[in-house]
């Protein structure tokens, strides 16, 4: 039976990226935030039955702040508390994998950007 891993993924990414950086951690950016914050919730969530039910969970997080340098420190912090094996609710996470990170400017000129992805392959407990 196929189950949404999600929700309570995007709980323990949430709780282990707050614990970790003195940013807000968000879900929802509302208009006017002020810098540093981190977006979190843009995921993929891929079904693979070949050998049970396992999910593929593509992770990415979004790292705002200021300058470069500012970005880069806050997405170390990141990967650092990302890149292990995330207990999840309900399900035992057989893999994890830090994949990469891009540093971008946005479209306003000044704002720097840090995008991490990380794989997690869940199977429900």
């Amino acid at each position: 039976m196929a189950s949404d891993p999600s929700i309570p993924l995007q709980r323990s990414v949430f709780m282990a990226t707050s614990a970790a950086v003195d940013a807000p951690v968000l879900h929802e950016v509302p208009q006017g935030q002020s810098l540093p914050f981190i977006k979190i919730g843009d995921d993929l969530i891929e079904a693979e039955f070949g050998a049970g039910e396992f999910y593929a969970c593509t992770v990415n997080v979004h790292v705002f702040d200021r300058t470069a340098p500012k970005a880069k420190v806050l997405a170390a912090k990141v990967m650092e508390a990302l890149a292990i094996d995330l207990p999840v609710s309900g399900y035992m996470t057989c893999e994890s994998h830090y994949i990469q990170t891009v540093f971008s400017t946005e479209p306003d000129g000044m704002t720097r950007r840090a995008t991490l992805e990380f794989l997690y392959l869940l199977q429900p407990a």
